[in-house]
């Protein structure tokens, strides 16, 4: 989705940003704009890709479980 990284690294630095100010309604709100944002595009990309969303056993493309820091093992 063009521009949504920037979107997303915005909404990232609001919700750190309010956590490092120790403000926890503005973290939370920060948070919910995220979530919300997030699942539009998701939803977005499904109507237009599925297969991307498809399980793993049933994707050959898949890379497999995810573990910590986000690599596949």
């Amino acid at each position: 989705v063009p521009g949504h990284l920037a979107e997303v690294t915005e909404q990232h630095a609001a919700i750190a940003q309010a956590l490092q100010r120790g403000n926890a309604m503005q973290a939370e709100l920060a948070m919910r704009i995220h979530l919300d944002s997030s699942f539009a595009v998701m939803s977005a990309m499904y109507d237009i890709s599925s297969e991307l969303f498809s399980d793993s056993t049933t994707n050959p493309r898949s890379a497999g479980p995810m573990t910590s820091v986000g690599r596949t093992s």
